[in-house]
């Protein structure tokens, strides 16, 4: 006879990982019910499952980078890393964190080579603006930002080594017979004088300007048509360069930056770089792609709404397979799980995924941190217990 055997026992996690896995996955109504117990073994961390929230992102993975160096001494030794995977939700989340695992010297291996995130075309779009604004003159950088946001300006005003002047003196001649020649005038004398008002402008302040000022942002928003998840891609660019903006002193020494980042990338020659298969360095994969492997220490970063589940994912089946997927990842982890989520701020509030609420709300026991609830340190640390159940 042939039949079904339910292992009832989980070997690889500790007993606090699958607790909380499967009070999470205990909300899909679709699924073959089973109980887990976790055979008792001796702990390599003290903390099994732990909850993290930030405000902004760059807080959420500067703190999972500094954990990564405090893992091996700060020295980037690498015997360590291998044990470990981050699991994104998307190949796309991986670029910010693989630019950032760069310039920190620690070494990982993702299956595809990533691209530079300074190569997408919403980063080339704002280092042209600053580029033109701080005096480094180039035809591509001027194309780049024409019509961006659109200002109507006819390709044929703009030949090789003409600046706007030039483009003003082609519109003054050519305006008789060309429908929109005045009001192109205009938007080009706009934009002169807005490249001057940026050109004595501190980086980060520049690129709110060309974002809210000129209206580059308003120009992505509709470039996207509510394509909500295109604009995660965008908004993620866009978040990096703010960060990186406030913390370099000038444009040319982070032009040099982003070059050596976007070289290290390509080529094969530092530690830091995307490692093969099976060398110990730090694992980058997402969730579905984790399937079938363990890792000691698991961390989930992006655990908010849009993320987990993906997208607009309000259909009661695909939310169940994008809950079973979260499931999965979490329970790649054998002795240490931790999940991120950031909040955002007034401007851009951001919500906690629905499927962190048996660990918010409930009465799962968590480690949790939450940075923006302090305001004295850059983390605040307690044991969290919650009694209550709610669901977004």
């Amino acid at each position: 006879e042939s039949g079904q055997v339910v292992l009832s026992t989980n070997y690889r996690s500790q007993r606090e990982i699958v607790e909380a896995s499967l009070s999470m996955i205990e909300k899909n109504e679709h699924r073959f019910y089973k109980s887990l117990e976790a055979v008792p073994k001796p702990k390599k961390k003290e903390i099994s499952f732990s909850l993290h929230g930030f405000g902004q992102k760059d807080q959420e993975e500067n703190d999972m980078v500094r954990k990564l160096l405090d893992w091996t001494g700060g020295k980037g030794e690498e015997q360590e890393f291998h044990t470990c995977a981050l699991l994104f939700r998307t190949n796309n989340a991986m670029k910010k964190i693989a630019a950032k695992l760069v310039r920190s010297g620690i070494p990982f291996f993702m299956k595809e080579r990533p691209k530079c995130i300074y190569d997408h075309f919403v980063a080339k779009d704002l280092m042209a603006y600053l580029c033109l604004a701080k005096g480094q003159w180039k035809r591509e950088y001027l194309l780049r930002i024409l019509n961006r946001p659109h200002r109507k300006v006819d390709l044929e005003a703009v030949e090789e080594g003409k600046g706007l002047e030039q483009m003003l003196a082609w519109y003054e001649e050519n305006a008789g017979w060309l429908e929109q020649g005045l009001e192109v005038k205009e938007n080009l004398k706009r934009l002169q004088k807005q490249l001057r008002f940026l050109q004595p402008m501190g980086l980060k302040n520049a690129l709110l300007y060309i974002l809210h000022g000129i209206g580059y942002e308003d120009f992505l928003l509709s470039k996207t048509k509510r394509d909500s998840e295109q604009w995660k891609e965008w908004e993620e660019v866009i978040d990096l360069l703010l960060e990186e903006a406030s913390k370099e002193e000038n444009l040319k020494e982070w032009l040099l930056a982003q070059q050596q980042c976007r070289e290290q990338l390509q080529e094969n020659t530092t530690p830091a770089l995307p490692k093969q298969e099976g060398e110990k360095a730090l694992y980058l994969m997402t969730a579905h792609g984790a399937k079938g492997l363990e890792f000691d220490w698991v961390i989930l970063p992006d655990c908010n709404e849009g993320i987990y589940p993906y997208g607009k994912s309000w259909e009661e089946e695909t939310l169940e397979e994008e809950r079973r997927i979260f499931y999965v990842a979490m329970t790649r982890a054998k002795e240490s799980l931790e999940l991120y989520y950031t909040t955002g701020d007034q401007a851009r509030p951001k919500l906690p995924s629905r499927f962190l609420n048996p660990f918010l709300y409930s009465s799962v026991s968590t480690n949790s941190s939450n940075s923006s609830l302090s305001k004295n340190s850059s983390k605040a640390s307690a044991t969290a217990s919650y009694s209550s159940s709610s669901s977004m």
